[in-house]
């Protein structure tokens, strides 16, 4: 099926207008124009029984991202249930360690800013060269308003790291 754009139908029960898709119905290659002859559109594509629909980024460019937007505090939910994903961000905060003990993992305290809540996945990422000897073991959401991030010494010294920054890429759930 050709490209949809201003007021019109599929024929499927699929129904577009100037502001976007109105009312979906069964899809097979429908695609929404950003209408004025835009360069990037979404393809909506049905699929066959065992197989996932999806929504593809078209158009000239070489290389489309797809953005989904929420309104207002709303978010997007990617999968379904208890099992889904519906919120996702990416913060840095700027940390100062103290000593890590000897031979030992220590989770150490931080606040944060304000993004992250309890019950969070978190995926983090020093962005400094840490000192031999030092790693991190774990981070997670320990309170509201504070990320607790362990601090591994393998050597036989305490080491305090330096300060730095912790990247971090957290997925509500």
């Amino acid at each position: 099926m050709g490209a949809l754009d201003g007021n019109q139908t599929n024929g499927k029960g699929t129904n577009f207008d100037a502001g976007g898709v109105s009312t979906l119905g069964p899809l097979s290659g429908s695609t929404v124009e950003g209408g004025n002859g835009q360069a990037n559109q979404v393809v909506l594509e049905g699929a066959s029984a065992g197989n996932p629909p999806q929504i593809v980024a078209q158009g000239s460019d070489a290389h489309i991202d797809l953005q989904l937007l929420a309104k207002g505090g709303g978010g997007i939910r990617l999968g379904a249930g208890s099992n889904s994903i519906y919120d996702t961000y990416v913060e840095s905060l700027n940390l100062t360690p103290a000593s890590v003990p000897a031979n030992t993992s220590e989770e150490q305290i931080f606040p944060d800013n304000g993004t992250a809540n309890v019950g969070d996945v978190l995926i983090g990422n020093w962005q400094e060269a840490l000192p031999a000897g030092i790693s991190i073991g774990n981070i997670r959401v320990s309170s509201a308003g504070h990320i607790g991030v362990t601090f591994v010494n393998s050597t036989a010294a305490a080491i305090t790291p330096a300060a730095g920054t912790l990247k971090i890429l957290g997925f509500t759930v």
